[in-house]
């Protein structure tokens, strides 16, 4: 395993872990709520999209340094990524939102 993998894992799972606290901190304490941010400047963006990208940008680089780390077989990889994927969820929203605007016409 890289030495980049566990970095790069804590970092995100860190920044996921403070993302859900800020989440849950503006649900329960609604009055003095994080998110969102009552007005936007540099900095709360800055302060937003940095762990977002941080979790984001580990998952994909976890995924490719440690690609089929655990041995699957190919046809197991599959059905749970199709499954899980834009190509079996997607062409159904995107039907569904066009059949919706083609009636507004």
């Amino acid at each position: 395993m890289s030495d980049i993998v566990p970095v790069t894992l804590i970092t995100a799972l860190f920044c996921e872990a403070a993302l859900i606290a800020v989440l849950v901190w503006s649900i329960s304490v609604a009055d003095r709520r994080l998110w969102p941010p009552r007005q936007v400047s540099w900095l709360s963006q800055i302060i937003v999209w940095t762990p977002t990208i941080a979790v984001f940008g580990g998952a994909i680089i976890v995924s490719l340094i440690q690609w089929n780390a655990l041995g699957w077989p190919l046809w197991l990889r599959w059905t749970i990524g199709l499954s899980r994927s834009d190509l079996v969820h997607g062409p159904v929203v995107s039907l569904d939102t066009m059949s919706q605007h083609v009636s507004r016409i």
